[in-house]
């Protein structure tokens, strides 16, 4: 597209229809913002996606968390799995999440416990989840509320049954799923990033499969099992 098709584009976004509006000014803004992030490049007065840009794009996620997913992808080779859910959850596109600490759990540290016994076990931590167990770190009310969904989805894609995950974490099984559909979006996009920025083939993999896991409520890595059709909602069956 030429730049100023940018522009008619934006006037049709949902912004606009919603009573927004983009002047030129604005449009060159954007324009220039996109392609200092490479999500664009711009030749002459041609207008072209970058393919990140376009991957973010397809996949209906923001600008924000795109970037931020190429940075991560960027920084680790491999990780273990809590440390891409608990990444993925740091996401402004996961930003709404129906989990809460209540006060006995606040009161008694109970995610930052979990952290440091599941910390010592894995040697493979990013270094993000590592800093949070050191004595003098204090772990804010979002880091709890991350912490406490990412082992949810970890248990959720264990042996442990939805009813006993629903007393758990006090949540219903809807708002489950919820958590799991968003982070397994935001995980397969991931995965598509990685494999645009020639990222070891073992890190796609890694991260596609623990996409697929948390889609489907249980894990076949490692297994011959096949997943026989069989739904989240399915997964104690």
């Amino acid at each position: 597209r030429r730049v100023d098709d940018v522009g008619v584009l934006l006037t049709k976004s949902f912004h606009c229809l919603q009573g927004g509006s983009f002047n030129s000014g604005l449009t060159a803004t954007v324009i220039g913002k996109l392609a200092e992030l490479k999500l664009i490049f711009i030749s002459e007065d041609d207008v072209e996606a970058s393919p990140i840009g376009a991957l973010i794009s397809r996949r209906g996620v923001g600008v924000a968390s795109g970037m931020m997913m190429v940075s991560f992808c960027r920084r680790y080779q491999i990780c273990d799995r809590l440390s891409w859910l608990y990444f993925t959850l740091s996401l402004p596109d996961a930003n709404v999440l129906p989990v809460h600490i209540s006060r006995d759990e606040e009161l008694n540290a109970c995610q930052r416990r979990r952290l440091c016994e599941y910390v010592a076990a894995n040697p493979t931590v990013s270094e993000e989840l590592r800093k949070m167990v050191v004595d003098d770190y204090v772990i804010s009310c979002e880091q709890n509320v991350r912490l406490k969904a990412a082992f949810l989805l970890l248990e959720w894609i264990g042996e442990k049954e939805t009813a006993q995950l629903e007393l758990d974490y006090h949540l219903n099984l809807g708002s489950i799923l919820q958590v799991g559909e968003t982070t397994a979006w935001l995980l397969d996009t991931a995965a598509g990033a990685a494999a645009l920025l020639n990222r070891p083939r073992e890190l796609t993999d890694q991260l596609r499969q623990l996409a697929e896991a948390i889609g489907r409520g249980f894990d076949l890595v490692d297994s011959d099992l096949p997943d026989a059709g069989l739904t989240a909602e399915q997964r104690d069956s």
